[in-house]
């Protein structure tokens, strides 16, 4: 896990195709940590600060401030 709750983040919302569609600032509020087979990954609730509303992202969609 490279986030933490609490932690200050940029986040970047995309479509299918991978083209940015909105970024902004939030904080971590949550954490879920999914297993299949051998491999894990997280997913983080995302309080967005501009929308005031959760989203839920991928780490490859976060960037720590």
């Amino acid at each position: 896990m490279s986030h933490k709750i609490g932690d200050l983040v940029k986040w970047q919302a995309v479509y299918d195709d991978y083209l940015v569609k909105d970024v902004g600032l939030g904080i971590i509020m949550g954490i879920k940590e999914y297993k299949y087979e051998k491999n894990k990954y997280c997913v983080y609730d995302v309080y967005r600060t501009e929308h005031k509303d959760i989203l839920s992202l991928g780490n490859e969609h976060l960037e720590k401030i």
